[in-house]
């Protein structure tokens, strides 16, 4: 039995200087498939764009509740002055939901 191996042969599509780019980039083969590839990247979804900017949001949000949360609980926060702080410390039973205050 004989073998016959196959080999596929394609076509290069892209050449150096075959653009221009008005930032003055070297237009080389391999800059131009990184841009086929970003753009085929962008064009499939157009709103990855959208979408990273709002988890930014989310993410500044949250670390702001978490810093704000953070010194409220190690400072005292304003309820830390003699005037408004309590010396009757109570915690709630939450099964039974039964109140329990020292």
């Amino acid at each position: 039995s004989s073998r016959v191996l196959w080999t596929l042969a394609v076509t290069q599509f892209l050449y150096d200087d075959a653009v221009e780019y008005d930032d003055g980039t070297p237009a080389t083969a391999s800059q131009m498939t990184k841009d086929v590839a970003t753009f085929l990247a962008w064009a499939s979804e157009p709103e990855a764009d959208e979408r990273k900017r709002m988890g930014m949001k989310w993410i500044a949000t949250l670390s702001a509740v978490a810093v704000t949360t953070w010194y409220y609980k190690n400072s005292g926060g304003p309820s830390s002055s003699p005037a408004v702080s309590s010396s009757v410390k109570c915690r709630i039973d939450f099964p039974r939901r039964e109140q329990f205050c020292v």
